[in-house]
């Protein structure tokens, strides 16, 4: 089990480059295990950009909370940011004609189809946790 708190940056600072690194850094650090391989790096920097500009809305004094968690036979990420929530069934779908210009909301698509499993946990403390799950192909035990 690898953690790492980020602290919330406003825009794009050379904090938030540091924030994008430290994400690649902790994944880095995780013996036998190809983030970039298994869409994890991507997926993981964009639950972290979601949390921060999102859950977060950029607030200095909030931070997003990265776990990663590697088994035999899959590997597990939870980010956790200190927002209000959302209700990710009211994000629209990018694929939809309509939609197919607007320069944002493909993030929790690309999640979902990268990843076996993407859930969101909405916290009564506030905040959302949000899990990526995926299954190591060549997994030893």
């Amino acid at each position: 089990t690898l953690a790492d708190t980020l602290t919330t940056y406003t825009g794009n600072t050379p904090q938030t480059g540091d924030a994008y690194a430290r994400i690649g850094a902790a994944g880095a650090g995780l013996t036998g295990v190809t983030l970039a391989a298994a869409g994890l790096d991507a997926v993981a920097i964009e639950a972290g950009t979601n949390a921060i500009q999102h859950g977060n809305c950029f607030a200095e004094d909030k931070s997003v909370e990265f776990e990663f968690v590697v088994g035999s036979g899959e590997i597990v990420v939870t980010v956790d940011d200190f927002g209000t929530g959302f209700d990710p069934s009211k994000v629209g779908d990018p694929t939809d004609a309509s939609t197919l210009l607007n320069p944002h909301g493909r993030g929790l698509y690309l999640m979902r189809e990268l990843m076996d499993e993407v859930s969101f946990d909405v916290r009564a403390d506030h905040g959302t946790r949000i899990l990526l799950r995926k299954s190591r192909v060549n997994a030893t035990a």
